[in-house]
């Protein structure tokens, strides 16, 4: 039997940074999305779903990236997704 390995120590310090304005934010990765954040992203329908896998609203990380352009946050998504090897349409397949 496969046992799925979980280290929250290592998800906690594995993490995707960026940068607005003068500021850098650290999140986690794309790579340690469960299945239901990975499908939100993928259909990306629910954008406040895809908001809330930087931040959710009320917290510093949460309000900035809400804060910023559409288009300037679709581009991170992406970027984000990017880094770990995973193209947003993946994210059903994956």
């Amino acid at each position: 039997m496969y046992e799925v390995p979980y280290d929250k120590k290592s998800i906690e310090q594995d993490k995707y940074e960026f940068k607005i304005g003068a500021k850098t934010y650290k999140v986690r990765r794309a790579k340690h999305l469960s299945g239901n954040e990975a499908m939100a992203v993928a259909d990306r329908q629910d954008l406040e779903a895809m908001y809330d896998l930087f931040g959710e609203r009320g917290t510093p990380i949460g309000d900035i990236v809400r804060e910023i352009p559409v288009s300037m946050f679709n581009d991170l998504l992406e970027d984000w997704a990017k880094s770990d090897g995973i193209s947003l349409g993946e994210f059903l397949a994956s």
